[in-house]
């Protein structure tokens, strides 16, 4: 289902937060290049291996200088105008942000060298790249390159795609490998696969989970869930066997980031609900889920 995006941006005091939290993304992002990435001569994934790719190609083979910087952004540019038009347009500037702060942050931070384990800057290189992009992601935007194309289609599919991006970025990585190392491809392999597992973990947004919820007030509990949330709710006739009493199961179907705001919202309005939780893969039918701006 397509999404409908509003004809005027609206910014608020939520926006000022995600900024900030794009802010703390893109630093953390251009650290773990800096520091970890380009310190040990690990090879980049994604664009950013892309735009690495592209430079060391035009060094090597064609004694050409370019700028890491400006390729980088540039290969932003067309995903970028598809989110701008399919996803929503404040995602898209916010992410824009993340990626011109990055670009100016690898250029203007110092490589330090933080240690000479290999394995543990593969490890921790990965973590402030997942946690780069996880801050990001967490303020409605997105650390650009090939998170625009997973997002676009998490969106679509409703489910996420990171391990999708993460063949991709093996991809890039093994193309690297082949013309300046296949060790250092292997490690950044590594790299890549700490973060976006990571990312997978952490980001909840995709995740369904569906609520068996055993009520004595199933009117209260469905005003209480349809107040909160966008999603429908079926009610079942039921009978306790033990206590032989009757009683209502709601079924919904809900995000991981609603589950745990309805759990206690519902148990405000009945104390003595019974609430299963199980995780759900997929959903087929008329599913919402809240577009971004």
């Amino acid at each position: 289902m397509k999404q409908a995006i509003p004809n005027k941006l609206v910014w608020g005091p939520q926006d000022l937060k995600n900024i900030f939290l794009v802010i703390v993304g893109a630093t953390l992002t251009a650290m773990g290049i800096r520091f970890f990435v380009e310190a040990m001569q690990l090879l980049p994934s994604g664009f950013n291996g892309m735009s690495w790719l592209i430079v060391r190609v035009a060094k090597e083979f064609f004694n050409v200088s370019l700028s890491f910087s400006i390729i980088y952004f540039t290969l932003n540019v067309i995903p970028a105008i598809f989110v701008y038009k399919h996803i929503g347009r404040k995602f898209t500037i916010l992410s824009l942000v993340h990626v011109s702060l990055v670009s100016i942050l690898t250029t203007v931070l110092p490589v330090v060298h933080v240690t000479d384990d290999i394995l543990l800057v593969c490890i921790f290189g990965g973590l402030f790249a997942a946690s780069g992009t996880l801050a990001s992601l967490k303020a409605n935007a997105s650390a650009g390159g090939t998170d625009f194309i997973a997002i676009y289609f998490s969106n679509k599919l409703n489910r996420p795609i990171w391990n999708y991006i993460l063949a991709f970025n093996g991809g890039v990585l093994l193309i690297s490998g082949l013309l300046f190392g296949i060790e250092a491809a292997l490690y950044s392999i590594v790299y890549q696969f700490t973060s976006t597992q990571l990312i997978n973990v952490f980001h909840d947004r995709y995740r369904l989970t569906a609520l068996h919820i055993i009520t004595k007030y199933p009117d209260e509990v469905s005003k209480n869930i349809l107040s909160n949330v966008r999603r429908g709710v079926t009610a079942i006739d039921a009978i306790g066997k033990y206590s032989g009493s009757k009683q209502t199961l709601l079924y919904l179907v809900v995000s991981s980031q609603e589950a745990d705001m309805l759990i206690k919202t519902v148990r405000k309005v009945d104390p003595l609900v019974f609430i299963s939780e199980t995780k759900t893969n997929r959903v087929y039918g008329n599913f919402y889920q809240q577009p971004f701006e």
